[in-house]
């Protein structure tokens, strides 16, 4: 992340010849009790000066940040927000800084949890400001002050100062009395305040006749009248003047500012002209831009005249013009001198870069149209970039690079393929491969043989990834090794190459190679600093081990998955929702319902603020088959609603996780003895072959199977039976081909059953055995005991005739252990109960989840959820969240 300006934290340094706004003064300080102050006005309002005299006189402690059109970028915008809370305490928000410096930071919604969590203990109110928000076009920006404000501690308040309203939900804290505004009514000059600013501050001696004139044809507009008084100084007819000043705002503003250039001396207006190309500068910068010397005792001088120049920091040594009289001077070069424009933007990069500050120099180039520098530029900074997953910042320049000239340079194609493959662009991935591929074959002039491996090199990881997406193995398989064969030691996207090919290797069953590359990728990201990746390659291993069904070795590798945390944080890393759930999957299958419902709840917990939907999504189907397991139906269908709402209404799912709702869904249909139903419902989400068996698929076909299964069992129809043995059969070859032992070990309880019905109970016998041999080092249970009195009765022939007596023993014990219900409400103390919808939407506003995110967990519409939420706290007899969490608690409603 690129090194923090600490200027935009300074609090801007107030006059002692101010205009005193004491109307003003007092609106701010009866604010306070409120969550917001929005000042919103055009420029020239005089909003910054108003709110930096409030701040000198506030008894709280102020945080200050000056935005810039670079803030539009999330990482960075928080990270400064970070900074300037810092300033009001030392030593706080460390959590957060760390978070932010991650390659991969957590979503920002998660930060903001740490954030205010922090904020809450500090020992005194306090006040942050925000100025010039106006700049901020990044919607995701606005959405995370929308969950700040939700849940801002009553000790800090907000001040946004703005030229136009911010992207926020001011109607809402409007009609909730949580906002004060001042805006362009509140703001202008009365005729009073014209009169002190005019005669006294700037030193002129007008009538009240010509001030009333002013103040009425600038409407109070601060900057308007200030610019009328520059050009008033040294003119012997002032009335006329006033006589003649007229016209709309854009006309007048036209006029002030060449009447305020043509008093400036000439060298003094080719400063102002030709400095206006830069967003902030200091007397170093100035010189290096216009080659002179003097740039100090020319900002000085501005700065004593009031020339609209703003000072960054207490020392004046970085400095920025107005806003809108910066606008004004940049159309002023463009209309005079526009041939020089890409030599001043040529130095300003050149001295940034000496400097340090690359992400400006980039800038610079491009608004220079030095396009090829400004590639360089960027492509010496991307990968540093890429692996603190700074994209978006990265697209915004690539756009603002012809697209030729993209599609010519290597680097830049390599880096539109990575955005286009982590954004599920696969076609145009590919085409910025063969843009890149094409491009070093077309250099005249030789690049160093390593730069053009890696570039080689990271194309073949794409491809390697795109073709594993595509379940095309074996080329998954070339690509890997040779990225791998390209790509250096050390390298970012090495390890990345290495995920693939262990995954790919563990999809053909090389699970001892397979494994062996996951270890050695978990290293390498180890080294390289990319913990999410590192989680990320933990968890596959996890999925080949439980496979394998090795749910021993699974379980330890998923509980080393979650322990992974941000730096100096105790924040879990994305993937730990996976991890969380697939242990309680593990604990489920050995029957410790307890301790599996324990973990996959955390794991839900953690995958909803980072919207990790195959996570929560799993882990209610395993919830589902949890409260089965408990005897539970009612809360199993309640779970299985909320899975089923998943599968159906989200796109894109992970092949995994539709499948593990569809079992649970159809487990539920069972307990309710509506096979056909299940039957129905699987053949309505498989609208394919259900006896095409895809090797790399899931074995859904295992779910078809049971269905016959049970149905034939139930019908004593033989052809179900003979229909779901051939089946079983055919996956069973695959299975053990494969290596996939857990599930052949389903298939073969499954064909044990099968073999009860139309063979003798031998061949039944030799299944089970077959089942219990594989199964016992895994200490697998449920997959025994959900089959309910048939296996019972089959186990216990089993005991009799000695097979696998220690562990059979155990199963049968598994049968009798007694299981109390999980208790999901008690509403016997409400008049009126909560439905099933409004007890889920109460579970939800216990978490820190806003009311928009919420709303995207139950995939309803906001409107809907706030009905429910009014219904709640009528039912209840609460009028808020926090009263109905309360209230929730002490009525144990769950």
């Amino acid at each position: 992340m690129e090194k923090l300006l600490t200027t935009k934290l300074y609090i801007p340094r107030t006059r002692p010849d101010l205009v005193p706004r004491p109307r003003l003064i007092e609106r701010l300080n009866e604010g306070l009790h409120r969550k917001l102050t929005l000042i919103c006005a055009p420029a020239g309002f005089g909003k910054t000066t108003l709110i930096s005299e409030w701040v000198a006189g506030c008894k709280r402690p102020v945080a200050w940040l000056s935005l810039d059109e670079g803030d539009n970028d999330p990482i960075r915008f928080h990270a400064y927000l970070v900074a300037a809370l810092q300033t009001i305490e030392a030593g706080i928000f460390e959590n957060v800084q760390a978070m932010l410096r991650t390659s991969q930071p957590p979503p920002i919604e998660s930060m903001l949890i740490e954030l205010i969590n922090e904020v809450v203990t500090l020992s005194q109110d306090f006040v942050l400001v925000l100025d010039d928000y106006q700049v901020i076009e990044d919607r995701s920006i606005d959405e995370s002050l929308t969950f700040l404000l939700d849940h801002i501690p009553p000790l800090m308040h907000l001040v946004i100062i703005s030229r136009s309203d911010p992207m926020l939900p001011l109607s809402r804290l409007r009609a909730r009395s949580q906002m004060t505004e001042l805006r362009i009514g509140d703001l202008r000059f009365s005729t009073h305040e014209a009169t002190d600013f005019l005669n006294r501050v700037m030193g002129l001696v007008l009538s009240e006749e010509d001030i009333a004139a002013l103040e009425t044809r600038t409407e109070g507009w601060i900057s308007g009248l200030r610019l009328a008084a520059i050009s008033m100084r040294g003119r012997e007819n002032v009335h006329e003047f006033v006589a003649t000043f007229s016209g709309s705002h854009h006309y007048v503003i036209d006029y002030l500012v060449d009447e305020v250039l043509a008093l400036q001396p000439e060298d003094i207006q080719l400063f102002l002209i030709q400095t206006s190309i830069l967003e902030r500068f200091n007397s170093a910068l100035c010189d290096a831009v216009l080659e002179g010397s003097n740039g100090r005792e020319i900002l000085q001088k501005l700065d004593e005249a009031n020339l609209f120049l703003i000072p960054l920091d207490d020392e004046r040594i970085w400095y920025r013009y107005h806003h809108l009289f910066a606008d004004f001077l940049k159309q002023r070069l463009v209309e005079k001198n526009p041939g020089v424009i890409p030599l001043l933007h040529g130095r300003a990069v050149g001295w940034l870069e000496q400097n340090g500050l690359i992400n400006e120099a980039i800038d610079h180039s491009l608004d220079g149209e030095d396009f090829q520098h400004a590639a360089q530029l960027i492509e010496s900074i991307s990968p540093d970039m890429m692996m603190q997953n700074e994209f978006d910042q990265l697209e915004k320049w690539l756009d603002a690079i012809p697209q030729e000239l993209v599609e010519t340079w290597p680097w830049l194609c390599i880096i539109r393929a990575w955005m286009n493959q982590r954004w599920a662009r696969l076609d145009e991935a590919e085409q910025y491969i063969i843009y890149a591929e094409q491009a070093l074959e077309a250099e005249t002039i030789q690049k160093p043989v390593e730069g053009a491996n890696v570039i080689r090199g990271q194309a073949a990881a794409i491809r390697a990834l795109v073709a594993l997406n595509k379940t095309r193995i074996p080329q998954a398989i070339e690509f890997a090794n040779h990225a791998l064969n390209l790509l250096p030691v050390g390298h970012f996207n090495r390890a990345i190459s290495m995920l693939v090919l262990g995954m790919a290797k563990g999809a053909n069953g090389e699970y001892v190679e397979a494994n062996q590359i996951l270890v050695e990728a978990y290293r390498d990201s180890l080294n390289v600093g990319n913990l999410t990746q590192a989680q990320n390659i933990l968890l596959e291993n996890g999925i080949l081990l439980e496979k394998q069904g090795r749910l021993h070795q699974a379980l330890e590798t998923y509980e080393e998955a979650v322990q992974l945390t941000y730096s100096k944080t105790e924040i879990k890393l994305p993937h730990a929702s996976f991890a969380s759930v697939f242990m309680g999957n593990i604990y489920r299958e050995w029957n410790e319902l307890d301790a599996a419902l324990r973990h996959v709840k955390e794991g839900i917990e953690i995958g909803l603020p980072f919207k990790m939907v195959d996570a929560v999504a799993t882990g209610y189907a395993v919830i589902t088959r949890i409260h089965l397991a408990l005897d539970d139906l009612e809360s199993a269908i309640e779970a299985g609603l909320i899975a089923g709402r998943y599968v159906r209404e989200l796109p894109g799912l992970e092949p995994i996780t539709i499948t593990q709702i569809w079992d649970s869904e159809a487990r539920v249909k069972f307990a309710q003895k509506k096979i056909d139903e299940a039957a129905s419902l699987f053949l309505e989400n498989n609208p394919c072959d259900v006896y095409d068996i895809n090797c790399f698929g899931e074995f859904e076909q295992i779910i078809w199977a049971r269905i016959l299964l049970y149905r034939g069992r139930e019908c004593k129809n033989v052809s179900d039976l003979l229909k779901a043995q051939d089946l079983i059969n055919q996956m069973l070859e695959l299975t053990k081909d494969l290596g996939l032992t857990s599930k052949t070990i389903e298939l073969l309880v499954l064909n044990s059953l099968v073999l009860i019905e139309i063979e003798t109970m031998d061949g039944a016998l030799d299944a089970l055995a077959e089942a219990l041999w594989l199964a016992e080092t895994g200490s697998y249970m449920r997959v025994f005991i959900d089959e309910g009195d048939s296996m019972k009765a089959l186990l216990r022939e089993a005991e009799t005739r000695g097979i696998a007596p220690d562990y059979v023993s155990k199963l049968l014990a598994g049968f009798e252990t007694d299981r109390v219900p999980v208790e999901i409400t008690s509403v016997h103390s409400l008049i009126e109960p909560l439905s099933e919808r409004e007890l889920e939407v109460l579970r939800l506003l216990k978490t820190e989840l806003s009311g928009p995110d919420i709303a995207d967990v139950l995939m309803i519409a906001l409107s809907t959820l706030r009905t429910h939420t009014q219904n709640i706290y009528g039912k209840l007899g609460v009028s808020n969240r926090r009263a109905a969490v309360r209230k929730a608690e002490e009525l144990n409603l769950r």
